[in-house]
């Protein structure tokens, strides 16, 4: 429903100054707006900071979801059960953002349902795509949750040299965004492919039993999403930010993969194989 003062039409006021034939100073009752539509008198107003607050806690919260996933016994590669389990999550976290879209949406924002739709879309594609690597979704997961709301945190905060390509970000924002997301998306790697995922908690003894090659597979699988995803976020487009992160991060973190480890997609894992040469009479 519109609101009122933004529909409300301009008042004529006549101060007596205006010669004859023309109308009195035209003083409009909409609310003033920055360059980018927004209110500009709703900017720093604490329910603009609450709504950003409640925006940012349900961005940043699937970023535990890797760790509960590597404490959770599971299949490597995963069975359909655990990427149904992963799916519905995302679905459900989907669900409970747009339910909350008039407390999240930022003024002017036009485009939350392609936001909100992009978040999972790209989680659930890449779980999709490399069942066989879920440590890949567990990076991606991460620095899509964590880095966004880092850069946002750190830009905020301590933000003062706008990037040359883009004024509306701060170098403390993007490197916020690799500080923050690298370690953790790290770790979720080092988790979930080098730890016991057979029984309950003992992923974690990865973070003693494994070794410098190990530690270094997963530094570079984090850190390379991590800084992808953060160049991505500050590039100057309309494309949302959760896409252009998730994908960026999936494309950096797969291709370290493929090189220090090698890389199966679904369509090459043996059970694919033996299905599609069985139904070809191979």
């Amino acid at each position: 429903m519109p609101d009122e003062s933004d529909t409300a039409a301009p008042t004529e006021i006549d101060n007596g100054s205006s010669s004859p034939g023309q109308t009195g100073t035209v003083v409009s009752d909409r609310k003033p707006r920055s360059a980018d539509g927004r209110d500009s008198v709703e900017t720093g107003s604490p329910q603009q900071k609450h709504s950003e607050f409640v925006r940012k806690l349900l961005h940043m919260s699937p970023g535990l979801l890797p760790f509960a996933l590597a404490v959770v016994p599971h299949y490597d590669p995963l069975d359909w059960i655990a990427q149904a389990a992963v799916v519905s999550c995302c679905v459900v976290m989907t669900v409970v953002f747009l339910s909350l879209s008039r407390t999240v949406r930022r003024p002017g924002e036009d485009n939350l349902l392609s936001t909100a739709i992009s978040y999972p879309a790209t989680v659930i594609v890449t779980i999709l795509l490399f069942p066989a690597h879920v440590e890949l979704t567990g990076v991606v997961v991460v620095v899509l949750a964590l880095g966004d709301g880092a850069a946002y945190i750190g830009g905020k905060t301590f933000g003062k040299r706008k990037l040359p390509w883009n004024p509306e970000k701060t170098w403390v924002g993007s490197l916020s965004f690799i500080a923050v997301s690298g370690p953790i998306a790290t770790l979720s790697y080092l988790f979930l492919a080098f730890g016991d995922g057979s029984q309950w908690g003992v992923a974690y003894k990865a973070l003693v039993n494994a070794d410098g090659h190990q530690w270094g597979i997963a530094a570079a699988c984090g850190f390379a999403a991590a800084i992808c995803g953060s160049i991505a976020e500050s590039l100057p487009v309309k494309l949302t930010d959760n896409l252009r992160v998730g994908v960026s991060a999936l494309l950096a973190a797969a291709a370290i993969h493929h090189v220090l480890v090698g890389l199966t997609p679904f369509w090459l894992e043996e059970s694919v194989v033996q299905t599609l040469v069985h139904a070809a009479g191979w």
